[in-house]
């Protein structure tokens, strides 16, 4: 399994951030590795959506995913369960912090890649500590003024 969490301070307030994200279109635009992304269902229990995404990682790994968004909590946190080429979870939490917001990331999730374990989680956390670091510039640069 590949892990990441991080806490990024974004100067704007929680709902700014959250009502971004929840958006799958600009989630495309501040995610590197995501090239597509397209709601499947907008009517599941809570307000979740389920979204069908294509990426490509770091130049080694492409593919498509299904999201399923199984916790919605505006505007405190955003969890999608993955499933397709890859399995596991992301996690978003807002947490309001004077006139802005802590992000958090999380992640963990198993890429189906033919490679011993050890060899895809060195691999998987370097390139994944790239991409959350371009994602949250690509926010800041999306959100803040």
């Amino acid at each position: 399994m590949v892990e990441y969490k991080g806490t990024y301070y974004i100067d704007v307030r929680p709902e700014t951030v959250f009502e971004y994200m929840n958006d799958a279109e600009n989630a495309v635009d501040a995610t590197p590795s995501l090239t597509t992304a397209e709601v499947l269902d907008a009517n599941l229990p809570n307000g979740c959506e389920k979204i069908e995404a294509e990426y490509e990682f770091g130049g080694l790994m492409s593919g498509k995913l299904i999201l399923t968004a199984v916790e919605h909590n505006p505007p405190k946190c955003i969890r999608f369960d993955i499933s397709g080429d890859v399995s596991g979870y992301v996690e978003w939490r807002f947490e309001e912090d004077g006139d802005g917001t802590l992000f958090t990331y999380e992640t963990d999730y198993d890429p189906d890649v033919p490679a011993p374990s050890f060899v895809v989680n060195k691999i998987g956390s370097t390139l994944n500590e790239k991409e959350v670091k371009q994602f949250i510039r690509n926010l800041r640069s999306d959100l803040e003024p």
